[in-house]
């Protein structure tokens, strides 16, 4: 028998008509869904945007106009212009047969190229930055590194990308920040993370950005040690250094949380946090916070709470946060997880979903930042 709570009826209930209770209760689960999927109905409006974004396979960037159509689909037949350095370090030529994956794309300022990281199999694995000249229909390596590719950003100019990669020491390999002069086909380590001081002393270096005032800034994250009674923390270091003179200097030390981008003009940075009490997490996709700290006074706005939050990078002149989320609440990683990409102003306001997607590997690391957006 069922308890006497579950068979009494309100009265203003039963004396609605059925389709009224009926679409009431659709109004109640709708608002339900919507409070539960990172996808809800915009706050905001979009502006007009341009968005790249990398199909799984083949590994190859198309670009989608504002009202969704596909504008163009670039191609990788062969890499035209290779450096001499970079060319003889491979053995062989680029092609789209051996490119295996791409990650991490960018818009140039002047939105006439796209940058990516590549990842090939080549008879020495290698990862590269192609460039993809929208006005040339042509392709050209861009620099020269190791086995390993990370974050990457045009200078304000457009005439050099900083990245972070790993570089052949030996038989081993160091991690450090580069950069790569397109006009010149010229490529330079700028330092390695072996010459860091304490704890960050060979720590990878992320988030790299070419700020407006010439310098390239970056973080590196630890996880620092705690009692056994409380979680470990994670704080992340903020440099910046002058590809002129090499000098390297701390923008800010001891920052609460994973940086994972810079603004150009170096006032703040995004982190990715755990929420208060939860502890600290073993991978990527356990992040469900994402901060904007102010670097001058410490200030932090909470810009999204709640779904797992896997990326996250400022537009070109910083006037967006493009936000990677997982398309749903949980944070398996499988090459099948479902991805959507979101627009957010810098104060948090979410505009809305510029892109959908997988994310194609079985790396956490991997596969999130396969979307960029340019604002016309």
């Amino acid at each position: 028998m069922l308890p006497s709570m579950l068979l009494s009826v309100p009265r203003s209930m039963s004396r609605r008509p059925l389709a009224a209770r009926r679409l009431r209760a659709a109004g109640l689960l709708a608002g339900l869904a919507a409070c539960h999927d990172p996808a809800e109905p915009p706050v905001g409006r979009l502006p007009a945007l341009e968005v790249v974004r990398v199909d799984s396979l083949p590994p190859l960037p198309r670009i989608i106009t504002p009202d969704g159509t596909l504008r163009a689909r670039l191609t990788l037949d062969r890499v035209a212009a290779v450096p001499e350095a970079l060319g003889r370090y491979m053995g062989t030529e680029i092609t789209g047969a051996n490119v295996v994956d791409l990650d991490f794309v960018r818009w140039s300022p002047d939105g006439r190229s796209i940058a990516a990281t590549a990842s090939t199999i080549l008879p020495r694995s290698t990862a590269v930055v192609l460039v993809f000249d929208l006005a040339g229909d042509s392709t050209r390596a861009a620099s020269m590194v190791g086995y390993y590719m990370g974050a990457m950003d045009w200078s304000p100019d457009g005439r050099r990308i900083a990245y972070e990669s790993s570089f052949p020491r030996g038989r081993s390999s160091t991690y450090g920040v580069g950069f790569t002069d397109l006009a010149a086909g010229r490529s330079e380590v700028l330092f390695v993370s072996d010459t860091l001081t304490g704890r960050n002393r060979g720590l990878v270096p992320e988030s790299v950005r070419w700020s407006t005032g010439g310098e390239i800034y970056f973080g590196v994250w630890r996880r620092d040690a705690a009692p056994a009674e409380a979680p470990s923390e994670q704080r992340s270091t903020l440099y910046a250094i002058d590809p002129a003179t090499r000098r390297l200097r701390i923008v800010r030390d001891s920052v609460p949380g994973k940086v994972v981008e810079i603004a150009r003009a170096g006032d703040f940075a995004l982190l990715l946090r755990t929420a208060p009490g939860d502890p600290a997490p073993p991978s990527w996709p356990d992040y469900r916070r994402l901060v904007r700290f102010d670097l001058a006074t410490g200030r932090e706005t909470v810009l999204l709470d709640g779904p797992p939050v896997r990326a996250a990078r400022l537009t070109s002149r910083d006037e967006y946060v493009l936000v990677t989320l997982n398309g749903g609440l949980t944070t398996e990683v499988t090459p099948t997880t479902r991805l959507v990409y979101d627009l957010l102003t810098p104060t948090g306001t979410r505009l809305g979903t510029v892109a959908r997607g997988v994310i194609g590997s079985t790396s956490p690391l991997w596969g999130s930042q396969r979307v960029d957006v340019r604002v016309r």
